[in-house]
């Protein structure tokens, strides 16, 4: 059997593999050669561990003894954690760190020509709260405090809001636009504000404001060219392909229980920007876990497809897709590589 070799991030070689290993065990890269002290892209296979159905919450969480890197999990199956829980981490990043057990597989690639990372945030035009509409609100708050004075304060208020508009014709108007308001609570077709307009060429203040609405989960495409210059090193490119098109598959079959009638997630993909010397870009921003979402291989990358003898093509484009299964916080750059180079 030929001797296996595993990768060294510290010395970026392939050390022989130990007795009892695999060469599945090995990570797969491209080219074969060693890096030179070059960046590159360190792809790493994890198995998809649901978040369940409280953890969103902070319920549910295992306790520090559970996730402290002791060598071995609850089951006692000597799988380590990926890295120690500080008792002040936020219980999202325990659980991030909970979901990460040892990397199934570990792909090393060159960095792509065209890298970058988008952050969005969702801000909305928020609904609008005129003068009247204000009123109403502080009508209502009143009348669930305090019900029987209610209706006296609603009717001093009127007067008082009333006089404060100036002129008689606009008092007037003022009042007329209560009385609308009074009209369309009963179902009649008018509006404070088209009663307004209709008698003076005005609208209330609508007193606008844009509101912060929402997060969004950051996607990061990818594009890797491969040029295979001889039969193993193009044995190796179909082997990447494969493993991040397999992993990236969900899995049917008895082991999801009731003959197939569930269909359970595929594995789950950690990225990481890794410096010639085997170690986090110092730089570059980092990565939440991310799922594969979708794989796009072009066999013939030069426009004319042309293979070697073997049948292996001469030049692969294979596109990739990812999106981070959890948005990224202001805490997450306070904790572990999130206080690294850009952060996220």
């Amino acid at each position: 059997m030929a001797q296996g070799y595993r990768y060294n991030p510290d010395t970026v070689t392939f050390d022989p593999i130990e007795k009892g290993g695999t060469e599945d065990s090995r990570p797969l890269r491209y080219p074969k050669a060693a890096l030179d002290n070059m960046d590159y892209l360190r792809i790493q296979v994890f198995e998809y561990v649901k978040a369940g159905l409280f953890d969103s919450f902070g319920e549910g969480v295992s306790t520090r003894d559970d996730l402290e890197v002791t060598g071995k999990n609850k089951a006692g199956a000597g799988i380590k954690e990926v890295a120690t829980v500080n008792e002040e981490s936020p219980f999202r990043l325990e659980r991030a760190k909970k979901r990460l057990k040892k990397p199934i597989k570990t792909i090393f690639l060159p960095i792509p020509r065209q890298i970058g990372d988008i952050t969005s945030i969702d801000w909305g035009q928020g609904s609008s709260l005129n003068a009247l509409e204000a009123f109403g609100l502080q009508f209502g708050n009143r009348f669930l405090n305090d019900p029987s004075n209610a209706f006296n304060f609603l009717q001093n208020t009127l007067l008082d809001q009333a006089s404060a508009f100036g002129t008689s014709e606009t008092q007037r108007i003022f009042k007329s636009a209560v009385s609308g308001a009074a009209v369309q609570a009963v179902g009649g077709n008018v509006t404070p504000s088209s009663i307004v307009a209709r008698a003076t060429g005005q609208i209330f203040n609508p007193n606008l404001e844009l509101l912060f609405s929402g997060v969004n989960l950051r996607s990061f495409p990818f594009q890797f060219h491969f040029f295979p210059r001889d039969a193993d090193e193009g044995k190796e490119v179909l082997k990447i392909i494969r493993c991040l098109k397999y992993h990236a598959a969900p899995q049917l079959g008895s082991e999801t229980g009731f003959a197939g009638a569930f269909i359970s997630s595929p594995d789950v993909f950690q990225l990481t920007y890794m410096n010639g010397k085997g170690k986090p870009h110092p730089f570059l921003n980092n990565f939440m876990p991310m799922a594969l979402v979708k794989t796009d291989v072009n066999y013939s990358g030069s426009g004319t497809f042309s293979t070697f003898h073997d049948g292996t093509p001469t030049h692969i484009i294979m596109s990739l897709s990812f999106t981070e299964l959890n948005p990224v916080y202001r805490e997450d750059y306070k904790e572990g590589i999130g206080k690294n180079g850009v952060g996220y």
